[in-house]
């Protein structure tokens, strides 16, 4: 093990040498550099406590297609603009007037010139972004609601794409051996399906204009069951729609699976998004973006229906109306007809591999309906969000006591009003709602643009108790639960110069009633301080702290004592990272984290655990056909608690963010082959191996032996 490490480390040290003998350079990068969201992935996932099951294309999938035809800046709205990686309302705003009152850019380096427009903006939208006059007649910003393309054009333009990917891994888990006998002659719990996960997705589209698709799923453990009645079809999971954007009045139309990201994202979301990390100031604040069509995998983070938007002048009026069946923890169940009486909770995670599991599966339905309506201009949004939700079946959640002001019930009715104010240097923008058991949230911030070299982020928001808001992920401790919840955030960044950019932020939070482990109100907060040096555009340094601090129910009492009583816990992280550009074509990046968990209060801990994780990474392109990702780690982390998280190279469309604990190396190796400027090839094998374990995972995702290897294959057609 030590070997290992100090190897990964001489490796750091050689690339840190030969990065100090290359001559500095302008750090403001050309076009074909790739501009990696990879930390900010990274942070999310962690931050939204998803796995890998979890499907983030939704975030992505707009980015590659404004990567295939860039935002044209000079025709660009504000709404467009916001789009594009690292841009907030400031900015958007800013380059929208600085146009109008200027003309049109000349060159896409007079962003410089621009209010608020550093080298980290400049490097973070370049790929996406072109400086051109648009060849639609109509396009111009004097035209509020310019007509679309014709469906001629769509159908005679637009672009075919098929995915199909397949997930194995070569060591058997438990579950998919054969059944034991248990005591009483039955026999034991295992899988229905077998160890593989399909995937696959067509869609056509034309821009942002038009697109339709269907998606398909089975994981791992689920079977491939053709029960019309039961309502299995082969996969586990069809999503599809066919949307229209942006045709004059009409700005949105989906037919079929969508969902809404409205103000702050407080009533209705997309179920997922950035928080907390190394954007420490435009994560905050969640841009309202409509009705967007969906076609990723996350089972139950979905509307089924019918939804649109069309406006009048600056006003827009969306609708909608959806019917879903959506998966719950069933605890008591009607023994006359068999059918589904109460749900103690709703569940997410999309898994029907076992009986139990599928006992839950589309347990109840979701009846939703509801509509929204904007004022907008410019520089100012004006927003009211209403619905209705029924559930086919009462939700009864447990007598556990944090549960005490969970929904209960089978109709939630909400109401909500929010905002969006830029001028000059500051966005202003919040959200407030009311869920029918008559609890309240809300959020409100401000962006701020100091000077050019200082951003800065203020946000605040309050969920009581009883509020009951399921398709809400707003901004804080916990987005994907807006409920019992006061919180305050405070970030930063700042770029001296085009080298330097400092960023960071402090949170501080607390929760009225009990969570789960946790018997009383709690408090707790989080820092985080990053620091990136770019002496030259092929090196860049990285030195990050992250610390979070939390309350929870101490693990050993004394004698004689029943009663729980909170303790403090706390997680720290630091990390250093360097990455490095060998000339066009070959990329290293190398790591070095070292995390500490401590749970007690000082002088008496409980627990104090550390973990440490190294890793090499090399990204190399053979011409325009091949590129291979590698990288092999070494990692100690003593309990899980002190696991650590790092992004790894995937193929296109996922996303593995693993956590590095006990003891032992991986490493892994991302082979994409495009023998045609059609046909793109991905093959994947990763493998952790552990030094000090005879067996890997538990229940029925145990494997014997001390190895876990995994083979990923995806192909992709686009014509």
């Amino acid at each position: 093990m030590s070997a290992r490490i100090c190897a990964l480390l001489a490796l750091y040290l050689i690339s840190w040498t030969l990065s100090w003998a290359q001559p500095g350079r302008d750090s403001i990068p050309n076009r074909k550099d790739d501009v990696d969201l990879d930390q900010i992935i990274e942070d999310a996932i962690i931050d939204n406590e998803t796995d890998d099951q979890t499907d983030w294309t939704f975030i992505t999938d707009n980015l590659q297609d404004l990567r295939s035809k860039p935002l044209s800046l000079n025709q660009a709205s504000v709404e467009q603009l916001l789009q594009l990686p690292g841009i907030n309302a400031v900015l958007a705003n800013n380059l929208v007037g600085y146009i109008q009152e200027l003309g049109n850019l000349t060159s896409i380096y007079e962003l410089q010139a621009v209010p608020g427009y550093n080298a980290d903006i400049f490097r973070r939208i370049l790929p996406y972004v072109v400086v051109r006059e648009s060849s639609a007649k109509d396009v111009n910003p004097d035209i509020l609601h310019p007509a679309g393309p014709s469906f001629k054009t769509i159908f005679q333009e637009g672009k075919h794409e098929f995915t199909a990917r397949s997930i194995f891994t070569l060591e058997q888990e438990k579950g998919y051996s054969p059944p034991d006998t248990n005591t009483d002659g039955s026999l034991s719990n295992r899988y229905l399906g077998n160890d593989a996960r399909y995937y696959g997705r067509y869609r056509f589209r034309f821009n942002q204009n038009f697109s339709a698709a269907v998606v398909m799923e089975k994981d791992a453990g689920e079977a491939m069951v053709w029960n019309p009645q039961a309502g299995q079809y082969g996969f586990d999971f069809y999503a599809g729609h066919v949307a229209l954007r942006d045709f004059g009045r009409l700005k949105r139309l989906v037919i079929g699976d969508f969902n809404i990201q409205a103000g702050q994202g407080l009533l209705l979301s997309t179920g997922l998004g950035f928080g907390k990390g190394s954007e420490a100031v435009n994560a905050i604040k969640r841009q309202s973006l409509g009705v967007m069509p969906y076609a990723s995998v996350n089972e139950n983070q979905f509307m089924r229906g019918v939804a649109g938007t069309y406006a009048l002048q600056n006003f827009y009026f969306t609708g909608f109306i959806s019917h879903t069946k959506l998966d719950g923890t069933v605890t008591q169940a009607d023994t006359l007809e068999d059918d589904v009486a109460f749900l103690s909770s709703l569940q997410t995670s999309g898994l029907h591999r076992t009986e139990s599991e599928m006992k839950g599966r589309d347990a109840v339905t979701e009846t939703a309906g509801g509509g929204r309506v904007e004022f907008r201009q410019r520089w100012l949004t004006l927003g009211a969000t209403q619905y209705h939700q029924v559930y086919g079946n009462p939700i009864q959640p447990s007598d556990k006591d944090y549960k005490l002001f969970d929904f209960s019930g089978q109709s939630n009715f909400l109401t909500g009003f929010d905002f969006d104010v830029t001028r000059r240097n500051f966005n202003f923008f919040g959200e407030v709602g009311r869920s029918q058991s008559g609890g309240m949230g809300g959020i409100g911030g401000v962006l701020a643009s100091l000077s050019p070299k200082v951003d800065m982020a203020l946000l605040f928001r309050k969920f009581e108790v009883d509020f009951h808001s399921f398709r809400g992920f707003t901004f804080s401790e916990r987005p994907t639960t807006p409920q019992n919840e006061t919180g305050t955030y405070v970030g930063i960044k700042i770029a001296p110069s085009s080298k330097w950019l400092f960023s960071g932020y402090f949170d501080q939070f607390f929760f009225q009633w009990n969570k789960f482990n946790t018997s009383y109100p709690s408090r707790g907060h989080e820092v985080l301080a990053q620091l990136d040096y770019k002496p030259s555009r092929n090196l860049q340094v990285q030195v990050r702290f992250r610390s979070d601090n939390k309350e929870i129910n101490a693990s050993i009492l004394p004698e004689d004592q029943k009663l729980d009583y909170l303790v403090p816990t706390h997680r720290h992280a630091l990390r250093l990272q360097l990455s490095y550009k060998m000339g066009m074509n070959l990329t290293m990046k190398t790591r070095v984290e070292k995390a500490w968990f401590v749970r007690g209060f000082a002088g008496s801990e409980e627990e104090n655990h550390t973990g440490f994780l190294a890793y090499q990474d090399l990204t190399w392109k053979l011409g325009w056909k091949w590129k291979i990702s590698a990288r092999y780690a070494a990692f100690q982390a003593e309990d899980y608690d002190s696991r650590i998280y790092a992004y790894e190279n995937d193929v296109l469309g996922y996303f593995s963010v693993p956590a590095y604990s006990g003891t032992g190396t991986r490493y892994y190796a991302l082979v994409q082959f495009q023998p045609t400027k059609s046909l793109d090839l991905w093959f994947r094998l990763a493998r952790t191996h552990y030094y000090n374990d005879k067996t890997i995972g538990s229940s029925l995702t145990e494997i014997q032996g001390n190895q876990r290897t995994e083979i990923k294959l995806q192909a992709r057609v686009v014509f």
